[in-house]
């Protein structure tokens, strides 16, 4: 069943099982890939049969910006500044979700002095042992 968008929730923290909610995002999108590689024989026919290999998860935030130092964003941009531990939660019904040890691989902050800060930033999984559930996704 579908879930209205506006009760996701992104939480961040540097230790597993993250509690602090990145205020402002707006928008978070989760891309999970696997590397194929061609298994095929001669002798399975005519198409190709693949089988996976390495994993890989990105996921881009974006959203208004908050400044102080107690929400998400400030998370991020110390993980990209200090090379600092980062986990990431994605709950897009609020609850339940997926959880990743990632690397921040870059920040954007943007303002106008006529309307609101906006930041974004990629988040790439830097964890062998894959996403954890969180709640019953």
């Amino acid at each position: 069943m579908a879930t209205a968008g506006h009760s996701g929730v992104v939480k961040t923290g540097t230790s597993s099982s993250p509690s602090t909610v990145a205020v402002g995002i707006k928008t978070a999108t989760l891309d999970q890939s696997a590397d194929l590689f061609d298994a095929t024989a001669l002798s399975d026919g005519q198409f190709r049969k693949r089988i996976q290999g390495l994993k890989d998860c990105q996921i881009d935030v974006s959203g208004d910006f908050a400044g102080d130092t107690a929400n998400g964003w400030a998370d991020i941009i110390n993980s990209v500044h200090d090379d600092t531990d980062l986990f990431v939660q994605v709950l897009p019904d609020g609850t339940n979700g997926y959880e990743w040890q990632v690397c921040a691989s870059e920040y954007t902050i943007d303002f106008d002095a006529s309307d609101v800060i906006s930041a974004s930033a990629s988040l790439l999984a830097n964890d062998s042992g894959g996403p954890a559930d969180v709640g019953s996704p």
